[in-house]
């Protein structure tokens, strides 16, 4: 596995059911695990992110719910399996779906996406790419 330079970790307030919603809600794959820091690396079509039960060890503040403040974009080839199994397992959606067009430089690039909060209030935007207008 290549790892991607940047890799955000997330801090959890429960490990399992994070870890659960990650790879049995979202689809992602789970790459290796550390039980004794109950951690997780864990990855989606190139997209990659740690989870890790919160503790003491580099807490710059108290934590506590929502941990959010962060908007992670994740590319996908298609969101709809994804938004599927969040309606399926009666996940509540933050955004529903709908089409975006970004201006970036010269071009318009456009995106289909929704936004759900993990467990912890992470917000995690699912995009998929849609036609470049230019």
């Amino acid at each position: 596995m290549k790892f991607n330079k940047l890799v955000p970790e997330f801090y959890t307030s429960d490990f399992e059911k994070n870890l659960s919603f990650y790879i049995e809600i979202l689809g992602f794959n789970f790459e290796y695990g550390r039980e004794e820091s109950n951690f997780a690396f864990i990855s989606l079509q190139g997209s990659h992110l740690m989870i890790q039960q919160a503790n003491d060890n580099w807490k710059t503040v108290e934590i506590e719910y929502p941990f959010g403040g962060v908007n992670l974009q994740i590319d996908v080839e298609r969101i709809k399996p994804i938004y599927d199994s969040l309606i399926i397992n009666n996940y509540p959606i933050f955004v529903e779906p709908s089409e975006s067009w970004y201006r970036v430089g010269g071009q318009h690039i456009g995106s289909r996406e929704f936004l759900v909060k993990d467990r912890d209030g992470y917000l995690l935007r699912f995009s998929e790419r849609l036609v470049v207008e230019t």
